[in-house]
């Protein structure tokens, strides 16, 4: 059962397996969580509710009460992700240079 979920495995998971595998015990640590923190955001209430949103926004249009609902949850994204990515992308610039 096993070895046929292995099959089904993307090859770019397969091969971030292997590197994250490779690396120090506290750096799996930290990555397994983010990938967790990040699994778990998915099904959280509100980007559930932001999926919602944006579906109605392109069927049927919305409320000036929704359309404001939107714009809170994609300020709150936008701030989330520059916290997630702003180190990230920091780093990527420093190894540039």
């Amino acid at each position: 059962m096993a070895s046929s979920a292995r099959k089904k495995a993307s090859p770019l998971l397969g091969e971030a397996v292997k590197r994250v595998a490779a690396l120090s015990r506290e750096r799996q640590d930290v990555i397994a969580s983010q990938i967790l923190d990040t699994l778990s955001n998915e099904a959280s209430p509100a980007n559930l509710r932001f999926h919602q949103l944006i579906e109605q926004k392109y069927i049927s249009g919305l409320s000036a009460e929704e359309a404001a609902e939107l714009d809170r949850l994609e300020a709150t994204f936008q701030v989330e992700d520059e916290q997630f990515y702003g180190p990230i992308l920091k780093r990527i610039a420093g190894k540039s240079k």
